[in-house]
């Protein structure tokens, strides 16, 4: 027996949508960002705050000037967007049930962070090297050189360059990730990764550092993966609002309190083919940081 798309079910749709948004972006939860569910238009800019490599000195009275280190904004352009919009037309309708909506909902919330994801690392970090403002570092044999080694020099770079090393990710494609999982570099580095790397497949920390493996990493240029500090993007993500709310059966904005991130959600019925249509979607902007707040893995 089918359900009807009832306000409760909005709520249920909406959720389950925002959680795998949610769950897909949080590797970019470590970058400078500004979320919110403020509405914002496209074009609007977002003062974003970057701050890195602040150190104290002796120096007295001098109470205005600044110290070494930079606490500054990035001025995010809303110019991005994406969306991703299911039909279900009558006949679909009444041979499904709800737990197919379910499913539709957490496919496309994930869908739309993943969109989100590949363009955002695709515009900063992973664009030419030499065209970014980061350490570029190119492994001639691609993924099988991702070793506990390779990062430790990563680690060491990003170091040298200022950065406070606990406030780091690491971020490898599914390739890179497994060579790194697999390393027999020696026993010790294996035995470091703790049990999580057999029982789990997961590396928790590698060296001090938050460990991802994505599989959304963009492609273009080869690469590999890399180690970022916060100050290395910047990313502002807003709700994207209706000006008009009247052909819409609902349509919502709906945010996780946790993180701020929030996105939209619309439902509508088109008389003329018979179908209900569902949209989520997400308006956002970025901009590469800092020089040196990230070394990245070249194949």
């Amino acid at each position: 027996m089918s359900v009807s798309l009832t306000s409760l079910n909005d709520n249920l749709i909406s959720q389950l949508a925002l959680e795998a948004f949610v769950l897909q972006m949080a590797p970019l939860a470590k970058f400078s960002t500004s979320y919110s569910a403020d509405a914002a238009r496209r074009g609007t800019v977002i003062s974003v705050p970057i701050v890195s490599n602040i150190t104290a000195t002796t120096a007295y009275p001098a109470y205005e000037s600044a110290d070494a280190g930079s606490a500054s904004a990035a001025q995010v352009s809303i110019t991005s967007y994406q969306k991703a919009t299911i039909g279900v037309t009558d006949q679909q309708f009444h041979g499904s049930s709800f737990v197919d909506v379910e499913k539709f909902a957490f496919q496309q919330g994930k869908a739309v962070a993943k969109a989100v994801f590949l363009d955002v690392i695709g515009g900063t970090i992973g664009i030419t090297a030499g065209s970014n403002p980061y350490t570029s570092v190119t492994i001639t044999s691609g993924a099988t050189g991702i070793t506990v080694s390779a990062v430790r020099s990563g680690r060491a770079q990003l170091v040298k360059n200022g950065a406070a090393i606990e406030d780091c990710v690491m971020l490898l494609n599914p390739d890179s990730f497994s060579n790194l999982l697999s390393d027999s570099t020696n026993l010790l580095a294996n035995l470091a990764f703790g049990g999580d790397a057999i029982k789990e497949g997961k590396l928790p920390k590698v060296l001090g550092l938050e460990t991802h493996e994505v599989s959304a990493l963009p492609t273009t240029n080869n690469l590999l993966g890399f180690i970022a500090h916060p100050s290395a993007v910047a990313l502002a993500v807003r709700p994207l609002i209706p000006q008009d709310n009247s052909y819409y059966i609902e349509s919502r904005v709906v945010e996780d309190e946790a993180t701020g991130l929030a996105i939209t959600y619309r439902r509508h019925y088109a008389p003329a083919n018979g179908t209900h249509w569902v949209s989520m979607e997400s308006l956002y902007g970025y901009t590469s940081g800092i020089t040196g707040g990230a070394v990245v893995w070249h194949n």
